[in-house]
């Protein structure tokens, strides 16, 4: 193929029909569009693979579907094919339908909608049922009412008596189901079967919009005159739940009792004065205006309605206004407080004995009052919270150092607060506490009698807690590493040679790990020279740049702009015509190349060295580090210091120690064996610190994710061989 700058053959016109400009003088004009120029039978194959792809790409879409469509056939061997509905003959698991609440209940048919007329003189019904396998199928009527002239897709039926209702039997298939009704006057009902779930009434020839369906399976026709109007009974149950807060909830529970027929009833004002409705969940039609006052579209049966209101008044009074009609006269009320805001009562109604009511079972762990609804109460506030004086909480720091089978690892906590009122601290589950101190006091490892969970008595309210142990490694670990909440948390991770800090997710700051460490600068730099590889030295090369920039961007020595200072000159030289530039852009090429290669040695000796021996790193940073505080030699390599961290004798005379002890009733038996725990590492190697600023809570978990050494070597290796590619393009 012809060089870029090169002109094509032939003379080439200026703007007005001359010799161009450029081709006076003698210089050779660049080409309007400067790209890859493919040589013809290269063009020719790409051209003939596009026009067998387009041709082929509708029959291999046939045979995908083809597939799919005979893949249930291929489970079942050819020899067996013929047995297949003879032995799931009686198996509607295979096709039919599940319930929604219970997905181990299979439904053997699916009725559709049932069309019933009725008149004076008798009635009709059609449907259509599909049934996935031979059952039963449970028509219209009772004993009383019994179905004529039943057909199944235009063919007469038996109609035989089962569990007093009259019924069918289908094979499996689609169905077409009707049926006829006589009798000397209309009744008044109508037994449906439990199968249907929806209905369309002809009264009289005229559609019955609303059709009255109670929820015994009765369809009413019409109500004998001779009925009394004392079976339309409702009686309804009022429960509530105040929970105090900023601002403050109102939880209302009314279960309702209805009997006879369907009906809107005005059930009265369900809300005291100044509370706003913010939620209701009903199973019937339930309207609140905004006065407080309900309205529900009853049947008979029993019917529970929620509602939830709130009011933001530092001293909310209970009542209802002058003109309103309570929906009961009497209600049950619940308090439910938050003494970390502050300490209120209930004053003017009479405390109740829970366990002699039917107040509702979530509920039934708080105080519990009767309130007439006549005699408004109000909430007395005893005492408020602590405000500024409120101490804020404890600080938690931790180290952590990961095994280097990665199955366990070993953590040091120190915990800080001031005017504590926790008076024990016990470790979260997983973990083991092996050593505690007290304001450099060791202290007696004990289990909650409650939980079972190791921890220390706390017994002064300023608290510094030094504690270590060991946890096994588990996909979500604590957040705060204690059953108590946390104002902030400071960890810092220390991994073994040969392992790596993929990601941490659950705090709101990382340092440290692979995911964090990339910016939006990196991404945009990483797709510009990924796309700009791919565009002019073909998508493959762009796949390799792709690859060796992500796994060798964040590496320690790592070309990173070497690569763009090198790949700048060359997309130059592909435009640029011969002469001193074109000859500065070589020189600046020239010397890419040298940099590039002084820095990428260096970085594939140190990874082929981190492949071979993952710890040479290690004992350079260890020894160099290494600052024994109890005055030990280094050159023994010590890395452990437990034994002088928690045996350090205090620099006290004894006659002081002595008499402290004599002035406090609070300290350890003599006898007592306090635990020492285990040796904390004091290693650095790679680390991974995260954290939170705002309160955490004792249930927050944070997940991190490792990559151990086994799978670093390989990216390692991979790393290698993806910049020793990109270097050949």
């Amino acid at each position: 193929p012809p060089r870029r700058h090169q002109p094509p053959p032939g003379p080439a016109a200026g703007r007005r029909g001359g010799a161009g400009r450029g081709a006076a003088r003698g210089r050779p004009r660049p080409p309007r569009y400067p790209g890859k120029i493919l040589p013809a039978s290269r063009r020719k194959r790409e051209a003939a693979l596009m026009h067998l792809a387009r041709r082929a790409l509708p029959a291999l879409l046939l045979l995908t579907l083809f597939g799919f469509a005979r893949a249930v056939d291929r489970t079942v061997p050819p020899e067996l094919r013929p047995w297949q509905d003879w032995a799931l003959w009686n198996d509607p698991a295979q096709t039919g339908p599940r319930v929604y609440s219970d997905g181990k209940i299979v439904l053997p048919a699916w009725p559709s909608r049932l069309d019933l007329q009725a008149d004076l003189v008798g009635g009709a019904f059609q449907f259509s049922v599909m049934a996935y396998a031979e059952t039963d199928l449970a028509l219209p009527g009772d004993a009383d009412l019994w179905p004529q002239d039943v057909t199944a897709d235009g063919v007469p039926a038996a109609v035989v008596s089962r569990e007093g209702r009259p019924t069918i039997h289908l094979t499996a298939g689609q169905h077409q189901i009707a049926g006829t009704f006589r009798w000397p006057q209309m009744p008044q009902r109508i037994a449906l079967p439990p199968g249907i779930g929806l209905v369309r009434l002809m009264k009289a020839g005229q559609p019955v919009e609303n059709p009255d369906w109670d929820a015994a399976g009765f369809l009413w026709f019409q109500r004998a005159k001779t009925e009394k109007t004392e079976r339309d009974s409702l009686t309804a149950q009022v429960y509530r739940l105040i929970e105090d807060g900023l601002p403050i909830w109102l939880h209302t529970e009314v279960e309702l009792s209805v009997t006879g027929r369907s009906r809107e009833e005005d059930l009265g004002t369900a809300l005291p004065e100044g509370w706003q409705l913010a939620q209701v969940e009903a199973p019937i039609p339930v309207a609140v205006d905004d006065a407080g006052r309900m309205k529900a579209q009853v049947r008979a049966g029993k019917w529970k309605i929620a509602l939830k209101a709130f009011r933001t008044d530092p001293e909310p009074a209970f009542r209802f206004p002058k003109d309103a009609q309570p929906m009961v006269a009497s209600e049950l009320v619940a308090l439910q407080p938050a003494p970390r805001l502050r300490v209120i009562e209930i004053e003017g109604l009479t405390a109740v004995d829970v366990s002699q009511t039917t107040f509702p079972a979530a509920w039934r762990q708080y105080p519990l009052y009767a309130w007439p609804v006549k005699e408004p109460f109000k909430l007395v506030e005893k005492m408020r919270g602590m405000g500024y004086e409120r101490p804020a909480g404890l600080a938690v720091t931790r180290q952590m150092w990961l095994d280097e089978d990665g199955a366990a690892f070993t953590w040091e906590d120190t915990l800080t607060g001031e005017a504590q009122k926790i008076w024990r601290l016990d470790v979260s589950e997983g973990r083991e506490l092996g050593a505690a101190r007290i304001d450099g006091e060791s202290q007696l490892i004990t289990r909650s009698p409650t939980t079972g969970a190791p921890g220390v008595e706390v017994r002064k309210r300023n608290l510094n807690l030094e504690a270590v142990g060991r946890a096994d490694r588990q996909p979500n670990l604590a957040a705060t590493g204690w059953q108590a909440d946390a104002v902030s948390v400071n960890a810092t991770l220390q991994l073994p040679p040969g392992w790596r800090a993929l990601a941490v997710f659950g705090p709101e700051w990382v340092q440290g790990d692979w995911l964090r460490a990339w910016t939006l600068l990196d991404l945009f730099f990483l797709m510009i020279f990924a796309m700009t590889v791919g565009r002019v030295w073909g998508w493959t090369a762009g796949l390799i740049a792709l690859g060796g920039f992500v796994l060798s961007y964040h590496e320690p020595g790592a070309p990173r702009f070497m690569w763009l200072l090198l790949l700048v000159p060359l997309l130059l030289r592909r435009v640029v015509p011969p002469g001193k530039f074109l000859n500065a852009i070589r020189v600046w090429t020239g010397l890419a190349i040298v940099g590039l290669i002084l820095v990428l040695v260096p970085f594939l000796a140190q990874q082929i060295q981190s492949v071979l021996y993952p710890q040479s790193e290690l004992k350079v940073r260890f020894f160099e580090g290494l600052a024994d505080p109890n005055g030990q030699d280094e050159s023994t390599g010590i890395g452990w210091e437990r034994d002088s961290y928690f045996s350090r004798s205090s620099a006290a005379p004894a006659a002081k120690q002595e008499q402290a002890k004599l002035q406090s009733n609070l300290l350890y038996d003599k006898e007592a064996r306090i635990q020492t725990g285990p040796a904390v590492p004091n290693w650095s190697w790679r680390s991974v610190t995260f954290g939170w600023r705002n309160p955490v809570a004792a249930g927050q978990t944070y997940r991190p994710i490792l990559i151990p050494p086994l799978v670093n070597r390989v990216l390692i290796l991979l790393r290698l061989a993806l910049l020793l590619a990109l270097v050949w393009v």
